[in-house]
């Protein structure tokens, strides 16, 4: 019992050595695993990048809001608006 323990202990330490076809099947179906790291950045870092800088070089249009003179004319934002008289 004692080893059976010990030996669990050991793989618990040192998963890599517990071997996993399953998941190693799946992970090699995935494309950047054989990507190197600057190919990962130029594929999908880089072009979010850019998307970003173009959509911030854009003129942003402005909304203005028309404020009614006197007590808002929204029943919402009248105070007692629930209450009646």
């Amino acid at each position: 019992m004692k080893d059976g323990v010990n030996t669990w202990i050991e793989q618990q330490l040192h998963p890599e050595g517990i071997p996993d076809r399953a998941v190693e099947a799946r992970i090699a179906t995935l494309p950047t695993m054989t990507l190197s790291n600057a190919q990962i950045v130029k594929t999908y870092y880089e072009p979010v990048l850019l998307a970003r800088k173009q959509a911030n070089a854009r003129p942003r249009t402005v909304m203005s809001i028309k404020r009614t003179s006197g007590a808002s004319s929204c029943a919402m934002f009248r105070p007692n608006s629930g209450r009646r008289r």
